[in-house]
């Protein structure tokens, strides 16, 4: 009897212990989903990582953490499943949404903001394979008669050439003139470009629009250092560019939010090439802004060593795993200088 009495009282105790590892796992998960980019990679071997110094804490062993932490991660991911939605554009029609409802907080660093517009260009990115969203977004953008549409990675989740060519047809279906690189995700299935490249033929390009030189580089792979010659190549355009886009930072106020670092570790040769294109951009005397993708959380920071510069990062459109709201941004080129506008997607 007083066997049995022990036993329910330790099953007690181990059920409290995993409730209070619950409660303090989905602390770190919700500062994890703030702080680091690469939410959707988070799985179960991290959460035990992150956790395991607090929880044991708590007077729990090894087994139950891990146990705890698969769990945990095993019901996000349903959750992700079980909210996600068909992905086709009838789906996301909403006649409510224009191009003459736009939320802007305006984004006006120092520049002549009343000078003559010269072009405006949309920048997209982090669809997810959200593709109605990536329709409507193409919608309003073409109400406002964009010059073109700069996307900057992130079209799927796994980067197979299916998800890659349903993104290109409603692309191409917009009739709006554009320009892609790809994400991080984008290179997954084929651990590389390969797929990216088979489906919309290019990564990088250097452009001439109405006097305006924009450079669009693909520095979106996270493990692997970008090749010498792509290097090169990035610095050779850079030098008299007025504009720079990439698929992520290669500087973030926050110090780990940038190329190089994943998961907020950091991968040692990718920071090193993420320092040799910064050295280039801040070298080069006429770009005046950075613009990039892949938080999932729209910003802007001053350059610390050269004030004239601005690296701005484009929200995402994906509804899953998204600190924001749905939204992408205007860049409007003026003759003295550009402005920022942010359309949401509410």
């Amino acid at each position: 009897m007083k066997r049995h009495s022990r036993d329910s009282s330790q099953n007690i105790l181990r059920f409290f212990r995993s409730i209070i590892s619950i409660v303090i796992l989905t602390a770190i998960v919700l500062g994890v989903s703030y702080f680091v980019k690469g939410v959707s990679t988070f799985d179960a071997e991290s959460a035990y990582r992150l956790s395991e110094p607090v929880l044991s804490k708590a007077g729990l062993d090894d087994t139950v953490i891990g146990e705890v932490a698969g769990k945990f991660v095993a019901r996000m991911d349903e959750y992700n499943e079980e909210n996600e939605t068909d992905n086709t554009e009838e789906e996301y029609t909403d006649e409510t949404v224009s191009a003459e409802n736009t939320v802007t907080p305006k984004f006006e660093p120092g520049s002549d903001v009343d000078s003559p517009l010269l072009f405006t260009l949309a920048v997209m990115a982090d669809s997810h394979n959200y593709n109605g969203v990536l329709a409507q977004a193409l919608n309003i953008a073409s109400e406002k008669d964009v010059e073109a549409v700069i996307y900057l990675g992130d079209y799927t989740d796994w980067g197979d050439v299916d998800s890659l060519k349903n993104a290109k047809t409603i692309m191409d279906n917009s009739g709006l003139e554009y320009y892609s690189l790809p994400g991080d995700h984008d290179l997954a299935q084929s651990v590389g470009t390969k797929n990216f490249l088979e489906v919309f033929g290019k990564n990088k390009y250097s452009l001439v629009i109405k006097g305006m030189k924009l450079v669009l580089f693909d520095n979106s792979a996270n493990f692997t250092p970008l090749g010498k010659d792509d290097l090169s190549w990035f610095e050779e355009e850079v030098a008299d560019a007025d504009y720079v886009f990439l698929s992520q930072p290669i500087y973030h106020s926050s110090g780990f939010k940038m190329m190089g670092y994943v998961d907020g570790e950091e991968t040692p040769e990718v920071a090193e090439d993420r320092e040799r294109m910064l050295k280039a951009v801040r070298s080069s005397p006429h770009v005046k802004a950075v613009i990039s993708a892949d938080l999932h959380q729209s910003g802007n920071d001053a350059d610390p060593e050269r004030s004239d510069l601005y690296h701005i990062v484009s929200g995402a459109l994906t509804e899953s795993r998204n600190l924001q709201s749905s939204r992408f941004i205007y860049l409007n080129i003026r003759e003295n200088g550009y402005n920022v506008e942010e359309f949401m997607l509410e």
